[in-house]
């Protein structure tokens, strides 16, 4: 009886890390400039995603932190479970190996392929239930940053920024938009 609510419990902890790794995958690859276009769009959760994006590093530490503690606990839960069912040092391994091919499986193959198509669009509709956490988390990722730079000087407060292709392309656009660039020099990098 004991391994059916730690199967429930792991099942529970699982989802979390599927949601949460997808909405970091999917974020992480937004620009403000196609969160603000969403908002015109009148795209649902467009508002909270633009404020997530605005703080990008905060967001992205903020959700690492998060899925690495759940992480934790689903490890610790799969194990238990291994040991529930099997037993001794078997049980402990079998438990270990398939809580690992679960989160390798659910929560970084299957967010990755998920925002494949539509990052923008998934950003939106789970930065609602993103939001709370990562206000929450906000705090304590602010202060791992802080130590991190003082680990290793030089890097400065703020992580490196994410640039993608799309933000690349965000930005020759505005460059093209406010005539930084030539109309032919626009065009050879679009």
């Amino acid at each position: 009886m004991t391994a059916l609510y730690l199967a429930a419990a792991a099942g529970l902890l699982l989802a979390a890390v599927w949601v949460f790794e997808t909405a970091r995958a999917a974020v992480a690859r937004v620009s403000p400039l196609r969160a603000e276009k969403l908002i015109e769009e009148h795209v649902g959760g467009a508002k909270t995603l633009l404020t997530l994006v605005d703080a990008l590093p905060r967001t992205l530490d903020a959700l690492a932190l998060l899925t690495t503690l759940l992480r934790t606990v689903y490890a610790a839960v799969t194990i238990a479970i291994g040991l529930e069912v099997i037993g001794g040092v078997i049980g402990l391994v079998a438990g270990a190996a398939a809580g690992v091919v679960a989160l390798y499986v659910l929560g970084d193959v299957v967010p990755q392929a998920l925002i494949e198509s539509q990052p923008e669009r998934k950003a939106a509709s789970l930065a609602r239930i993103v939001r709370w956490p990562v206000r929450a988390l906000g705090p304590v990722a602010h202060a791992g940053g802080r130590l991190r730079s003082t680990v290793t000087p030089g890097d400065g407060d703020e992580p490196a920024p994410v640039v993608t292709e799309q933000r690349l392309r965000d930005l020759v656009d505005v460059a093209g938009a406010e005539a930084t660039l030539t109309a032919s020099r626009h065009a050879m990098l679009t």
